[in-house]
């Protein structure tokens, strides 16, 4: 179903305001809206989001790898005793874990457009850095 714009005039138009880097395009958290943010504004309010210590707890190193690896050894000691064959240690061993990303989708329903964050483990994500 289209709304009153063409769709290509429409991404054209998304990918010249995307050359813009004072502003942020995303989806809204619901619907299936486009939503245009002030880059600063955004920025400001996940920074509110990710500052809050009873949420989030700021680590000095990514614990990502040393998990893999630790993860990676007890396999291969189930391996080793013959808990789980080969196939089953391939299909589990895991390879290029990565950091979650947190990226924000605005609430365009409530009064000065919230952010509900998001954590998501897709490197497709749009992300926050």
């Amino acid at each position: 179903m289209q709304h009153g714009i063409n769709g290509a005039k429409f991404i054209r138009t998304l990918r010249n305001l995307s050359k813009d880097k004072s502003i942020y395009i995303t989806r809204a958290d619901k619907g299936r809206a486009v939503v245009i943010l002030d880059r600063e504004d955004y920025v400001s309010k996940m920074n509110l989001i990710i500052n809050d210590q009873s949420t989030f707890q700021l680590e000095d190193t990514d614990p990502t790898i040393k998990q893999e690896d630790r993860l990676i050894r007890k396999l291969g000691k189930l391996k080793e005793t013959g808990f789980i064959n080969e196939d089953e240690y391939k299909r589990c061993r895991p390879t290029g874990s990565q950091l979650a990303r947190i990226y924000g989708l605005p609430k365009i329903h409530k009064r000065d457009f919230p952010l509900r964050p998001i954590l998501s483990a897709s490197a497709r994500e749009e992300t926050y850095e």
